[in-house]
C-alpha cells in the first residue's frame, strides 16, 4: 500500500478551503460602448446625445433590486434614466429616485437577471454633450447616500438578503498629462 506524504495532503486541503475564498467581488460600472467592452468613457460630439450603461458584474445571484448613485462628469449632462433596454415596457420594473442623486430600481418576477450569466445592464441613462471640451475626469457609481450607504448594493431574490458591491470608476480615454518645456535646473528649484 503507497502512502501520501502529510505536507501533500495538507496543501491540498488548502487548495480546497482557500479555492471558494478566490471569488471576485461584485460592482457597478459606468460603460459608453454598448458592447461593455471598454470600462473607459469616450465624449461624444458637441450637441449630441448618448446613452450610458450602468452594469452589476460578479453578483453570482438572482438580482431583484439594486441601489446606487452615479457622479457624472462635468461635461456630461444627464437627461433621464431609462430601462436596462428599449423592449421594456412599463410594467417590468420600477424606480426610485433618479441616477445622479440616488436611485433604486427593483424587478418584476418575469425580468429578474440571474447574475450568474455574466455582467449586467441595470438601467441606461441618456446623456448630453454640450461640448466643446471634454475633461479627464471620471465618473463613478456609488451608494444611495439618502439611504447613508457609501457603497452601491443589490438585493437577492430568494431571501431578499442586501448585499454591497464596489462602485468602480470609469475614466476618459486618450487623456493627456498637461506639461511645459523645462529644464532640470528649473525644476530641482521647485523644490528647494
Amino acid at each position: 500500500m503507497s502512502r501520501i506524504p502529510v505536507g501533500t495532503v495538507l496543501l491540498l486541503l488548502s487548495i480546497v478551503v482557500v479555492a471558494p475564498a478566490a471569488a471576485q467581488v461584485a460592482y457597478f460600472q459606468a460603460y459608453t460602448d454598448p458592447a461593455l467592452q471598454e470600462n473607459v468613457y469616450h465624449c461624444g460630439a458637441s450637441g449630441t446625445t448618448a446613452q450610458v450603461f450602468i452594469v452589476l458584474g460578479n453578483a453570482n445571484v438572482r438580482v431583484s433590486a439594486v441601489d446606487f448613485h452615479v457622479d457624472y462628469p462635468p461635461g456630461m449632462v444627464w437627461l433621464t434614466d431609462l430601462p436596462p433596454d428599449d423592449n421594456y415596457t412599463g410594467t417590468e420594473w420600477a424606480t426610485i429616485g433618479q441616477s445622479p442623486t440616488g436611485i433604486a430600481i427593483a424587478w418584476a418576477n418575469c425580468c429578474m437577471t440571474d447574475g450568474n450569466q455574466g455582467p449586467f445592464v441595470v438601467m441606461r441613462a441618456l446623456v448630453y454633450w454640450p461640448g466643446p471640451q471634454c475633461p479627464c475626469s471620471g465618473f463613478t457609481v456609488g451608494g444611495y447616500a439618502a439611504l447613508g450607504k457609501t457603497q452601491p448594493s443589490y438585493i437577492r431574490d430568494e431571501d431578499f438578503a442586501e448585499f454591497s458591491a464596489v462602485g468602480r470608476t470609469s475614466y476618459r480615454s486618450n487623456c493627456e498629462t498637461a506639461v511645459e518645456p523645462s529644464t532640470w535646473g528649473r525644476v530641482k528649484s521647485l523644490y528647494r
